[in-house]
């Protein structure tokens, strides 16, 4: 699964899950970390506040990736994820 500063929302969930729940190795930058889901309300024409609607949380490990984004596996420059993954998926069948 690749991974990088643009992966957010329902991408990490997804990348979060398969590495969590089925060992998917996750490859690339730190996601944003938006695991939790709020919604902005104007309180004035200058402030808005953020009102929490749901906390999401992985079942099986009890953890979520809000705040510290999803954590790849293999940390490398999102320009060269794709033939780190490669690499790396090779290298995972030869053993």
């Amino acid at each position: 699964m690749l991974t990088g500063p643009g992966t957010y929302s329902s991408a990490e969930a997804l990348a979060f899950h398969l590495q969590q729940r089925c060992g998917v190795p996750v490859v690339g930058a730190p996601t944003r970390g938006a695991a939790d889901h709020v919604t902005p309300v104007r309180l004035t024409r200058r402030v808005r506040g953020l009102l929490p609607e749901a906390f999401v949380v992985d079942t099986a490990t009890g953890r979520n990736w809000e705040g510290t984004g999803v954590l790849p596996d293999v940390g490398t420059d999102p320009d060269d994820a794709p033939d780190v993954a490669a690499a790396t998926l090779l290298d995972r069948r030869a053993h």
